[in-house]
């Protein structure tokens, strides 16, 4: 077979091309070649062109690294601890090559794999390990650099060069913490990056990695190149191509105008693009190309309790669960690649349990549960009032969610019919972090990705996070979160899990409305995209046949 050659010079002059392009809908052919037969060899080479939705933020992990536009490139330049497969579950080795817990749950000590080196030639050592390891647990106050919010409190980071192992010894036990490790932000960059100031750290050429791919090239806001990186020889052990990857190199271009991004790819500037809207994944389908749906957890509304009188009754909160039609969210706005919310995880977790039976639509049910808590009477426009007010419930849209706007308005259509004012509010990616902490806000848009259930108990504990705004009212749901967090048995943790889950359902604290799933769209002359348990794309097994 032969090596695909790039289509394009290695340039952003044709982005201008993209804009054009965004008015071209020409069908893309069927992948030449039999590529069952291609070997090693035959996949190796192309220059690929993945098409984001977004502009890329900080480099530096600990700061911009959760970002999806970033974190989909750090995770082809950094390595991690382990690896955890999104297929099975399992957690592998990476860059440990073994580990030990101690049981007490607290001390988690690493086998450092020898023979690892960053693209700048320096050795991922024992010490080098620390120091990553060290900037997570602990942040660096003098760079204005903050640790990590996915560790847990840390009492030491101790290193044994007799056995070449790193010993992480937390302050609390944290049933997953092996799971943490295996996030993108918590990758290893080589000395020389962790030197730096946080500003310097910021810029992906200075994130220095063991990874399959280096940054070469950085147009702010217009594209990032990484190019293959030699001698690359310690994937996880899952992966197929356990080499240096095939691709010569990866172009990530910011499109962020939907009908744009996606007629670049039509026209073939692109060869992958990630978020489609749910009406064009037939017409793609049927045009050639090849959908890959990545399940990545729950979203929902997080009810604040103390925001109004209205939602302190838990009858007000049940009519809010009975009375969103979750299957009708998928079936009017989006496609059998995404289907309703079961409980407050997805089933893509190994402690979700299924809720689905208390989630069912019931309009009357909803409409009999205000009457009863009083929301008898309503205005002019059909809106529920009690005492001259009325039931309004202002939220604000979710900016990091491609479909959230329709996915609001169609809630709030569904909550007008049962006489609840859904009051959708605006504001910008920049801005939205601090307008969504108003404490006026009856509802908080959510989503759970949890690779650790610590995000869970962080985000509803009254003594962390406090999403709920609950200030300690409810001892009960805060006894269960730390309950989660005390045990060291994962299959205990799991049992509290599953009571917490149908906790925050039956008091009315969070609705579920849909699983999330990241859509990506390739050309069918891609092979080889795998994703990590958080749904970000691994190109090291990429590859790609002739046209």
């Amino acid at each position: 077979m032969s090596r695909r050659l790039s289509r394009f010079p290695r340039s952003t002059a044709w982005l201008g091309v993209i804009l054009a392009a965004a008015t071209i809908a020409t069908g893309c052919g069927s992948s030449g070649g039999d590529v069952a037969s291609a070997t090693s060899g035959d996949k190796r080479g192309g220059d690929f062109v993945y098409l984001d939705a977004e502009v890329p933020v900080s480099f530096q992990l600990q700061t911009g690294g959760t970002f999806w536009q970033t974190s989909a490139i750090v995770n082809n330049i950094v390595d991690r601890l382990v690896y955890l497969n999104l297929e099975t579950k399992e957690v592998e080795p990476w860059i440990a090559e073994s580990w030990t817990i101690d049981p007490t749950g607290k001390q988690y000590t690493f086998k450092i794999r020898d023979g690892v080196t960053y693209s700048d030639g320096s050795a991922l050592d024992l010490e080098n390990v620390r120091r990553n390891l060290e900037l997570n647990a602990f942040g660096d106050e003098a760079k204005g650099i903050t640790r990590s919010s996915y560790f847990p409190k840390i009492d030491a980071v101790t290193t044994d060069p007799a056995t070449n192992s790193v010993t992480i010894s937390l302050a609390e036990t944290r049933p997953y913490f092996l799971q943490v490790l295996s996030e993108q932000t918590l990758g290893f960059v080589a000395n020389k990056t962790l030197d730096l100031s946080r500003e310097e750290q910021a810029s992906v050429l200075n994130l220095i990695g063991s990874g399959p791919f280096v940054a070469t090239k950085e147009e702010a806001g217009k594209e990032i190149v990484l190019d293959r990186r030699d001698g690359y020889a310690w994937a996880p052990p899952s992966f197929e191509n356990q080499g240096e990857a095939y691709l010569d190199s990866i172009s990530f271009i910011p499109v962020l105008e939907d009908s744009v991004r996606l007629g670049s790819l039509r026209s073939g500037q692109g060869d992958a693009l990630r978020y489609v809207q749910p009406s064009e994944e037939a017409a793609l389908e049927a045009s050639g190309f090849d959908i890959i749906e990545v399940a990545t957890g729950t979203s929902g509304f997080g009810v604040r309790v103390q925001s109004s009188p209205a939602l302190g009754d838990p009858r007000v909160r049940q009519a809010l669960q009975l009375g969103v039609d979750r299957q009708g969210l998928v079936d009017d706005l989006l496609t059998d690649r995404w289907r309703p919310a079961r409980s407050v995880v997805a089933d893509n977790q190994p402690w979700f349990v299924d809720e689905s039976s208390k989630l069912q639509f019931d309009a009357d049910k909803a409409n009999s549960l205000l009457d009863e808590a009083g929301w008898s009477a309503k205005n002019a426009d059909g809106i529920r009032t009690k005492d001259g007010q009325a039931l309004t419930l202002p939220v604000y849209i979710d900016v990091y969610t491609n479909i959230a706007k329709p996915l609001f308005e169609l809630i709030q259509n569904q909550y007008k019919n049962i006489g609840i004012d859904l009051e959708l509010k605006e504001t910008d990616y920049s801005k939205y972090p601090t307008a969504v902490k108003d404490e006026t806000l009856a509802l908080l848009s959510q989503g759970s990705n949890f690779v650790d259930p610590f995000t869970l108990t962080n985000s509803f504990s009254s003594t962390k996070a406090d999403s709920l705004q609950l200030k300690g009212s409810d001892p009960k749901l805060d006894e269960l979160l730390q309950a989660q967090l005390d045990t060291t048995d994962t299959a205990q943790s799991d049992e509290i899990l599953g009571e917490i889950q149908a906790y925050l359902i039956d008091q009315g604290y969070f609705i579920p409305t849909i699983d999330n799933s990241q859509i990506y769209v390739t050309q069918s002359y891609v092979h080889g995209l795998t994703h990590n348990a958080t749904a970000r794309p691994n190109f090291q097994g990429v590859w790609l046949s002739e046209k």
